[in-house]
């Protein structure tokens, strides 16, 4: 029961096998069955104290499941008696680009050998215990070497959320401002806010165009519709994770190039969200359209 409890598991069956589990198991004892408005939470903490992963019992209420897009977090199972988790070892998955079909791992990577903290707190009350992840035998690899790899694999997960947070609050800003646009189409009193707001939605899409491909909805589309700058960063980060994590030169002059491409990438995006939109707000407030964006 790879990355998650046993709820819904039924037994054995008999034409068929069940791979063992990859990652740490991890037993809970549970005097009752907590109610649906009891939240169930284990937090994993590395030797330093600071936050590895944040499980729970409930689902996130804002995730959405599209083709190309991240997997759901797994859950905690809250039910009496013995439960059983498995967690894979891994960070927090990154934010995806709903609906953008891009064929990659949004999985964060794999924590380094060492000894965790896992809290499994419920109404008030904390329980912990230790975990101990190992190294790879003949990996070769020195402590120094999987902390490198660690702070590197972080760095690019925290660039991929940002470029990927600027992706959606922008897209929001634009969708918006379509819907604005349909409103004030029969308002002739308000033609120069509808001239503005379709000005400012050609230049939104024209950066969101640049930053993903959302023609794409397969994982053979790219033949006919080329990757964007997301869609080459995941592949990037991913092609630098590995089972016995190494930093290869080839992934660093990858990221190098990118981040290139990057810096006019933000600096639009940044452009775009924080002056343009307040601009076109404080327009549409003083012709009295009154419309305020939020991210």
């Amino acid at each position: 029961m790879n990355g998650g409890n046993l709820d819904g598991y039924t037994g054995t069956n008999p034409f068929q096998g069940q791979n063992p589990a990859s990652g740490m198991v991890i037993y809970y004892q549970l005097p009752q069955t907590f109610a649906d408005s009891t939240e169930l939470t284990l937090e994993i903490l590395d030797a330093q104290g600071k936050l590895v992963n944040k499980i729970s019992s409930k689902r996130n209420p804002d995730f959405q499941s599209y083709d190309g897009g991240p997997s759901p977090d797994p859950t905690l199972s809250t039910r009496k008696g013995v439960n059983r988790f498995v967690w894979d070892l891994r960070y927090p998955t990154v934010p995806g680009i709903p609906t953008a079909y891009i064929e990659s791992s949004f999985r964060g990577h794999k924590a380094i050998p060492g000894t965790y903290t896992l809290k499994l707190s419920a109404a008030g009350i904390t329980a912990e215990a230790k975990g101990e992840i190992l190294d790879v035998p003949g990996s070769k690899l020195t402590a120094s070497d999987f902390q490198a790899y660690h702070q590197w694999m972080s760095a690019l997960e925290g660039e991929v959320t940002q470029m990927h947070q600027l992706v959606n609050t922008a897209k929001g800003y634009q969708d918006q401002l379509k819907d604005l646009v349909v409103r004030l189409d029969s308002k002739t009193e308000f033609q120069e806010v509808k001239v503005a707001a379709q000005a400012l939605i050609k230049e939104l899409t024209a950066w969101d165009e640049s930053m993903v491909q959302r023609k794409s909805t397969a994982y053979d589309d790219v033949e006919n519709f080329p990757n964007k700058f997301t869609a080459n960063f995941l592949f990037m980060m991913n092609h630098g994770e590995s089972s016995i994590p190494s930093i290869n030169e080839g992934t660093k002059a990858r990221h190098a190039e990118l981040m290139e491409q990057w810096r006019p990438l933000e600096a639009e995006g940044k452009r775009l969200v924080e002056k343009a939109i307040p601009t076109f707000n404080a327009l549409a407030k003083e012709k009295g359209v009154g419309v305020l964006f939020l991210k």
